[in-house]
């Protein structure tokens, strides 16, 4: 660690505190997961802890893979209805999506 640069340090430090962020997530969504099927909290409330919402667009969206953040960055430039979902449950963005991604 002697030799490493202070943004070597920084980023090590940022990939250090990902990896324990996503395995503390892991074993909790575990946790979470069993305590809803055994009925001790509602799906609403695990919405709630795990997604931060129970709108159902954007847990839609999320379980699609899109970031907390962007979907918020779309709700709040009013970009939401713009994105829908086709018969296969794939997004699907309308034209006025299209012209404020361009822009």
């Amino acid at each position: 660690m002697n030799t490493k640069t202070n943004k070597e340090l920084i980023n090590l430090a940022i990939v250090k505190l990902k990896i324990e962020d996503d395995f503390i997530n892991y074993k909790i969504n575990g946790f979470l997961q069993a305590i809803l099927k055994l009925e001790f909290i509602s799906e609403e409330e695990y919405n709630y802890i795990v997604y931060g919402t129970n709108n159902k667009q954007k847990l839609n969206l999320m379980k699609k893979g899109l970031t907390h953040n962007l979907i918020n960055k779309f709700d709040d430039d009013n970009q939401l209805n713009n994105l829908s979902f086709d018969e296969y449950n794939n997004v699907i963005v309308n034209n006025d999506f299209k012209e404020y991604v361009t822009h």
